[in-house]
């Protein structure tokens, strides 16, 4: 499923986040942003857990382009587990622009069971 909704959380992705590089790992500021942004949107509770928050690199077309002076949005990939449920999902929160753009769940109810790997 693949969501383009903002949340009250958007004014704070608006502001500039001061990256120095397109590849440099997500800043601290970055993963609170993220993990807010991704709990306000899917209304996520306190059994949730972010077992993986990285940088979604940019395509080398995008790479290619903001070499040419075009705007480059900062995604952050997630992995979020429920603890409750043990429900596993996949998100990218464009951090640029303050929206989740992705929201899968992972079919970890069926053969091979369990969590994905972290």
């Amino acid at each position: 499923m693949s969501q383009t909704d903002t949340c009250a959380c958007a004014p704070a992705a608006e502001k500039a986040l001061g990256v120095g590089h397109p590849l440099d790992p997500l800043s601290l500021r970055e993963i609170e942003l993220a993990t807010s942004l991704l709990t306000a949107n899917q209304k996520l509770g306190p059994e949730t857990r972010f077992a993986m928050v990285h940088l979604a690199e940019p395509t080398k077309a995008e790479l290619a382009a903001h070499a040419g002076g075009a705007a480059l949005a900062r995604r952050a990939f997630l992995l979020v587990l429920d603890a409750r449920t043990g429900a596993a999902h996949e998100a990218v929160v464009d951090l640029t622009a303050g929206a989740v753009s992705q929201w899968a769940r992972l079919p970890n109810d069926a053969a091979p069971y369990g969590q994905p790997p972290v």
